[in-house]
């Protein structure tokens, strides 16, 4: 079968490894089992001579001279001499902890030639071997099976080569039933290793510990874990940063209160005005795509709409009305994704300037260039007709001027301002030279154009336009033509008119726009509400507009960035403050803190639990769990709390020692149903099954009766070392409990 073939696959390996004076060698498995049943598959082999025979023998017996007659013949004990005495040695954490410092210092020696170990000899034993060989490359690590880490290979292929004995270390990889691919082994040998991550935990017992502390608060513990410390790493340049954006803070707010002095009245109108575009700005940002990429919107999108557009350069949020659209890909093209087609559009917009033009910046005078260029190179080509798309018409409808109330030019309806345009909707080539500051019956005004994240209302209002006209060039860059100063006169007199009333409301996300999605009409509500309260600015601060909208634009930002880095720096931004939070809230409700955060009897009663579970532990002492149980029946409950292992066979438990455990498994089941109530992940089922394991319930029960290590040992299926290592920190558990 499988272990015969096993069996003569490893008598091979090791005897070929022989004959090439390879060994000794380390030969990692991940289980327990595994090792076992390797190492005593391997029967009739024998790797020593009669003077390491002699010289093991003799060793073994001064180290076990210390234990008592009974347990030197134990069957692990004799099961491991034997194999030590034909140099075979087996470690893992099943090992009785003296058995285990026999195998090693024998290996050490020199007198082992196989060892067969689990991954923990790889750790903190300075034991050096000619070989190493790999039984597989997968792992169990407690939570599922995965490939081993490049790290984690490094550290176990390290054995093989000793210093200043070998000159080369021998890797061999056995995993003959999962072989694996090259990819995988390339990876262990070059792959990167696997950066540090912080497994700090917070534990009940860790927060009513520091509650204790009056000197010392929980949030200055968890900024100093290493789970902060990318979080923390830059807090001294955050600081910095913060102490210099609160002096420009000051600054500003200094200047601020200067220009209100000056005009309280126009300074509280810019004021709200400055606040209300900040909140339709952001309102916009969540509705744009769902508004310009339906239907309603781009039918909505016609020469003449009266739009919300935001402020460049310094200037302020403005409604415009619209003159063309510019696509910067083949308009209508099929696949195209909606969102990403009006993403790409550019509109061109006619816009009033009451307060006079803004000063150019520096990307706008860039940009000019860079269009007088590409002009001329233009004009040295063949021109190309404009596109004009108009709104279709059936003969037989005469009201078919506007899904939004504007009729065409000329015609009776339409909305705040009514009128149309000479065309329903236009999309066409960029104008040149934009953006173009113009004049025209001493009025100012721009045309520009605005890409799609700028536009953050289409509004209600309908105005009529001249595109044709509006859309000429000027003669000489600043000047408009006679036509179009006429068009421009006419169409910011209506918009003048329009807005005359108050801001207009934008489009119905219904009526109009025919949005389906609840969420999405809920949040085109709320944005047209925001936009029909923009408050109205009186002519008088039309001057000093653009320089109090830059001065209140900076404040904003500046209060922003003290804000966000205050928040950063404080102890509400610690990534573990939510998970404190919840469990102080669990604490609270089951007793172990008052409504002060001051630890109660119960808590610190928890707090002397070092060792297992410190809330199901105070929970079966609280409840007189132990109270009329004998000694040997109470340690054996309280060996529950810290055996660790899963796969011990169930003990035959009777009479009151059966009552205690399945009490102490409800008391377990309502600690955790409380912990996932307020919020922790946690499954109740699963809380009692990791924090309550009775494997070694009657093993301990019996321990403390008396009963022989020996006869222990038969009546469960968990090893010596386990056993002994359960015992051991029971021992603390119980001092935990006395005091």
């Amino acid at each position: 079968g499988a272990r015969g073939r096993d069996k003569s696959v490893w008598t091979e390996l090791i005897r070929n490894l022989e004959r090439r004076d390879l060994l000794p060698m380390v030969v990692f498995a991940f289980s327990k089992r595994r090792c076992d049943t390797m190492v005593d598959s391997l029967t009739g082999l024998d790797l020593t001579g009669g003077a390491e025979k002699h010289e093991i023998h003799v060793f073994c017996e001064r180290c076990l001279s210390r234990l008592s007659p009974p347990d030197r013949k134990l069957p692990q004990v004799l099961r491991v001499r034997e194999l030590l005495r034909r140099g075979l040695g087996v470690h893992h954490a099943g090992l009785l902890p003296i058995v285990k410092e026999i195998v090693e210092m024998l290996f050490c020696r020199g007198l082992l030639k196989v060892l067969f170990s689990t991954e923990t000899f790889a750790m903190g034993v300075n034991a050096p071997a000619r070989s190493v060989c790999f039984q597989d490359l997968r792992k169990h690590d407690g939570s599922e099976f995965r490939g081993i880490l490049p790290g984690e290979y490094t550290q176990m292929a390290g054995r093989a080569g000793r210093r200043g004995l070998d000159p080369v270390g021998t890797v061999i990889i056995a995993a003959w039933d999962n072989f694996p691919t090259e990819s995988v082994v390339r990876n262990l040998l070059a792959g990167k290793a696997t950066k540090l991550q912080s497994q700090f935990r917070l534990t009940f017992g860790m927060i009513l510990n520091l509650m204790r502390v009056e000197d010392l608060r929980v949030e200055d513990m968890l900024a100093r874990s290493f789970a902060e410390f990318h979080a923390q790493r830059g807090v001294m340049d955050k600081r910095a940063g913060l102490a210099l954006d609160v002096a420009a803070l000051k600054r500003v707010n200094h200047l601020a209160a200067e220009e209100e002095a000056s005009d309280i009245v126009g300074w509280a109108a810019a004021e709200a005005h400055e606040h209300a575009s900040a909140a339709v700005r952001h309102a916009a940002a969540e509705v744009r795509a769902a508004v310009l990429t339906s239907k309603g919107g781009i039918a909505a999108m016609t020469a003449g709409r009266v739009l919300l557009i935001a402020g460049g350069g310094g200037d302020i949020d403005k409604h415009g009305a619209l003159l063309r659209i510019v696509s910067t890909s083949t308009a209508g093209a099929r696949g195209a994704v909606a969102s990403e087609e009006a993403a790409g559009k550019t509109y061109v917009v006619l816009v009033p300037c009451p307060e006079g033009h803004p000063a150019l910046t520096d990307e706008e005078k860039a940009e000019e260039a860079a269009a007088a260029r590409a002009e001329e190179e233009e004009e040295r080509k063949p021109s190309e007709p404009m596109m004009m798309i108009r709104k279709g018409k059936r003969d037989d409808d005469d009201d078919d001027d506007d899904v939004f109330g504007g009729g065409g030019y000329g015609k009776k309806g339409g909305k705040r301002g009514g009128g149309g345009s000479e065309d329903a909707r236009i999309e066409g080539p960029m104008p040149p030279s934009l953006p173009w500051r113009l004049s025209s019956a001493g009025m100012d005004y721009l045309v520009r154009a605005v890409p799609f994240d700028s536009v953050l209302a289409i509004t209600e209002a309908k105005i009529p336009v001249e595109q044709g006209a509006l859309l000429e060039a000027p003669t000489d860059g600043s000047s408009p033509t006679p036509a179009a100063a006429a068009a421009a006169a006419r169409a910011l007199s209506a918009l003048e008119k329009t807005l005359s009333n108050g801001s207009p409301g934008a489009v119905h996300p219904v009526k109009d726009l025919k949005l389906a999605d609840v969420a999405a009409v809920e949040l085109c509500h709320e944005h047209s509400r925001l936009v029909s309260r923009l408050p109205p600015l009186p002519p008088s601060v039309a001057p000093r507009l653009r320089a109090w909208h830059a001065l209140l634009d900076a404040r904003r930002e500046l209060q922003k960035r003290v804000d966000d880095a205050e928040y950063n720096l404080s102890d509400a931004n610690l990534q573990q403050m939510p998970d404190f939070e919840t469990r102080v809230q669990v604490l609270q409700t089951m007793g172990y803190l008052d409504e002060d955060r001051t630890v109660t009897l119960k808590g610190r009663v928890a707090c002397e639990i070092a060792t297992g579970d410190e809330l199901v532990g105070t929970e079966i002492i609280f409840d007189g769990v132990l109270r009329d149980l004998p000694p040997e029946e109470a340690v054996a409950v309280l060996a529950a709390l810290v055996f660790q292992e899963k796969n011990a066979s169930a003990p035959e438990l009777h009479g009151s020692l059966l009552e205690a455990c399945e009490r102490s498994k409800e008391l377990a089941f309502l600690a955790g149903e409380e912990q996932l109530k307020k919020g922790l992940a946690i499954a109740p089922d699963e809380y009692v099954t990791t924090t309550l394991r009775f494997g070694l319930t009657e093993v301990v029960n019996e321990w403390a009766k008396g009963t022989l290590f020996s006869d222990i040992c038969t009546i469960t299926d968990v090893q010596e070392g386990s056993i002994v290592r359960t015992i051991v920190r029971l021992d603390e558990m119980c001092r935990d409990v006395r005091n």
